[in-house]
């Protein structure tokens, strides 16, 4: 598994759900730091998670967020 620190913007109305149930609704033109996590394969099988703890982590595909700047390799 690869990582990628960068810094997105959501490109419309998401909600997403951490493992523990917690939902939130991010609206679109929300900017934010986020994790790009992937294994080997199509890039936009990738998601975009807001931390790297998988319980407390929301997850929003890759296609929901226009990339602002990549920061680099986590």
């Amino acid at each position: 598994m690869w990582t990628v620190r960068g810094k997105v913007r959501v490109a419309e109305r998401s909600e997403a759900v951490n493992a523990l149930g917690t939902k939130v609704v991010y609206e679109g033109g929300t900017v934010m730091d986020m994790y790009l996590r992937g294994v080997e394969g199509p890039l936009a099988t990738a998601k975009w998670w807001t931390a790297l703890d998988s319980d407390s982590a929301y997850i929003l595909r890759f296609h929901q967020v226009d990339v602002i700047e990549l920061y680099g390799e986590e």
